[in-house]
Order: C-alpha cells, then sequence, then structure tokens
C-alpha cells in the first residue's frame, strides 16, 4: 500500500533508508567520510517537512521505500526516492515515481526534475527507461540533472 507520510510513524523508517540505500552510493565519490547518523536523521526530517513525501508500507505498516516530491513553479523537484534493497526490482520504484508524474500532472506541472549520482547507474538506467532524459552535469555534487517532460 501507498499512502501519505505520517511523521511520527515514519520519519525514522525514512531516514534508515536514506542512510541505508541513498548515502552509501553519495559517499562512494568521496573518499574516508564518515557518516553520521544523527545529523542524517536531523537533515532529513528537515527535508520532509519541505514537501510532501508518500510511502510505501508492509503488512505491518512500516515504510520499505518513499518518494520525497517539491514542487517548484511549473516543475517537480523529486527529491529523494528510495527503496529497501530486499525489495528493489518488484515495481515500487516504478510506482512511487508513476505517482509522483501523476501529482505533477494534476497540478498542472509542466515536468519532473531529480538529480541522480555519478556513480548510481543502475538509478540512471532505471529512470531512463522512465523517460527521464539528462539535462546536465553538476560536478559540485557529482550528480546528474534528468528532466523528464510531462
Amino acid at each position: 500500500m501507498i499512502r501519505y507520510r505520517q511523521p511520527l510513524k515514519d520519519d525514522k523508517a525514512i531516514c534508515g533508508l536514506v542512510f541505508r540505500e541513498l548515502l552509501p552510493v553519495s559517499y562512494k565519490i568521496r573518499d574516508n567520510i564518515d557518516i553520521d547518523y544523527r545529523f542524517v536523521q536531523k537533515d532529513v526530517k528537515k527535508r520532509l517537512y519541505k514537501g510532501t513525501t508518500f510511502v510505501a508500507v508492509n503488512r505491518q505498516k512500516v515504510p520499505f521505500a518513499f518518494i520525497h516530491l517539491i514542487p517548484k513553479k511549473e516543475e517537480l523537484f523529486i527529491d529523494m526516492l528510495a527503496v529497501d534493497k530486499k525489495l528493489q526490482s518488484k515495481g515500487w520504484g516504478a510506482r512511487l515515481l508513476s505517482l509522483g508524474e501523476r501529482y505533477a500532472a494534476a497540478r498542472n506541472m509542466r515536468s519532473v526534475t531529480l538529480f541522480v549520482d555519478i556513480l548510481n547507474s543502475k538509478a540512471q538506467r532505471f529512470y531512463a527507461s522512465k523517460g527521464y532524459r539528462l539535462q546536465s552535469f553538476h560536478p559540485q555534487i557529482q550528480c546528474y540533472r534528468l528532466t523528464k517532460s510531462l
């Protein structure tokens, strides 16, 4: 089931997904960096209040995947999308991405934009298969900016 984020119930699991699924890819780029979970948790919670988050939950109502969306005028920015490693390649990322695109279309937005880490080739292939195209490379964050017109 996919539903809106419930902060008191979901934020700990969302922070765990960021820590396990997103940060290891981002920090492969930067050598010898220790990741402080407390900082990650504080930063993620702050970011979650700047937009809308949908979570996919299991039967125990624990999130195993999420997408965080930030509307920006005529463009939707996908800030984060993560799926637990054990449930990847089962369609959950595609469902969440599609939900984000429908969210944007319902608000008359013209495009969806996101950043993907330079070393995350799996995510790059995933987004390309969903119609996202390379717009630019940002060396300061070592990410590609991908966009899809709606």
